[in-house]
């Protein structure tokens, strides 16, 4: 063999290992960005789009995502129907999410909005809702938003009036499954 042509083959060696070393660089790069993206980035970047979310309990919910805030998903339902209200540490699956994320914005119109920001525009649009947690579920309206809990004025019905079995119950944030307009 010419000493030339070991010359190129060594060249010819290094420059793939080369490659490789960038490939794999490159890779764990892009690992290390993926375990940034939270679950709220993934449903930001699937707003509009049809999703079915799987929760405790073996509950499913489909819709399509509306708004996503601090620890919620608010999804509008496909055909007629409310929105469905989903706390994130209650989801167990979710379909139809894709590997894109979109963060939040960082700026003053989209500051952090907690699940109590979604619950107090419901108590004022008085919708009529049914919330589901581990202990049973209800129908009511929503009377009043505190810092981690809901008031609900229920009836058998979903009716707040003076209806005999009307009560009002409190519901804490953390105990909430699903939310739902009806």
């Amino acid at each position: 063999m010419s000493l030339g042509r070991m010359f190129d083959d060594l060249e010819g060696r290094f420059a793939h290992l080369e490659g490789l070393d960038m490939r794999a660089m490159s890779d764990e790069l892009a690992r290390a960005e993926r375990s940034q993206v939270q679950l709220a980035d993934r449903f930001r970047a699937a707003q509009s789009r049809p999703v079915g979310i799987h929760l405790d309990g073996g509950i499913r919910v489909d819709g399509i995502v509306d708004e996503v805030g601090e620890g919620w998903v608010l999804l509008r339902a496909a055909v007629e129907g409310g929105r469905s209200l989903v706390p994130m540490p209650r989801i167990a699956m979710v379909e139809g999410l894709t590997a894109r994320a979109r963060p939040a914005e960082e700026s003053r119109a989209s500051l952090p909005r907690g699940i109590g920001h979604v619950l107090r525009r419901l108590a004022r649009d008085r919708s009529l809702v049914r919330i589901r947690t581990d202990g049973g579920s209800c129908h009511g309206r929503i009377r009043a938003v505190g810092a981690d809990a809901l008031d609900v004025l229920t009836s058998p019905t979903g009716e707040a009036s003076r209806v005999p079995g009307r009560q009002e119950i409190v519901v804490p944030f953390a105990a909430l499954l699903l939310l739902q307009e009806v």
